[in-house]
């Protein structure tokens, strides 16, 4: 919520969606490195790992959902900006899920190959290595993801000529 609410809420308009949007990934890809530097022998896990992982992923992603909304509805017509906006959420729901069966898929499947070669490894270890390489991966998405919308979204900038702000348009009923 600070992210979005008082970053993002009070920048929105004011500058590019690039300067919320890629800062905003980063952030959340910062947030999952840090997960991935857990072992199974890590102390002090909540202050050194989960809250800072935490803050720096929420704060990001904060950042990145509300410019991501208005890019989603921007230039659509009033009439028609219902149906954006479903289709944005219908679409981030859907990453959601499919991205979460992903990391999963990679998660097990490094600890079923870290157990398999690692015989003598504590009960944990695969576990935590699973989870580690899920994270990564993550990690790299994000990444990837933030390098994505610089280009995309400075390509857009550039071909998009800036006019001023135009009134909503009304849409009068019909007979």
């Amino acid at each position: 919520m600070v992210g979005s609410m008082l970053i993002a809420g009070k920048l929105h308009g004011r500058v590019a969606p690039a300067v919320l949007i890629v800062p905003g990934l980063l952030l959340a890809a910062a947030g999952m490195f840090i997960l991935t530097r857990l072992t199974e022998e890590s102390t002090a896990v909540l202050a050194l790992y989960l809250i800072p992982a935490l803050l720096l992923t929420g704060f990001g992603l904060g950042c990145v959902m509300p410019p991501t909304a208005s890019l989603a509805t921007a230039g659509i017509r009033f009439q028609d900006t219902g149906a954006a906006s479903a289709a944005y959420n219908a679409a981030q729901q859907l990453g959601a899920a499919l991205g979460t069966a992903l990391l999963n898929t990679i998660a097990i499947s490094a600890a079923a190959t870290y157990s398999a070669t690692n015989r003598d490894a504590a009960p944990g270890a695969a576990s935590v290595h699973g989870y580690g390489t899920a994270l990564a991966v993550g990690c790299a998405i994000l990444v990837a993801a933030a390098c994505l919308a610089a280009v995309l979204l400075s390509r857009a900038s550039e071909t998009t000529p800036r006019r001023a702000a135009e009134p909503a348009s009304v849409v009068s009923p019909r007979p």
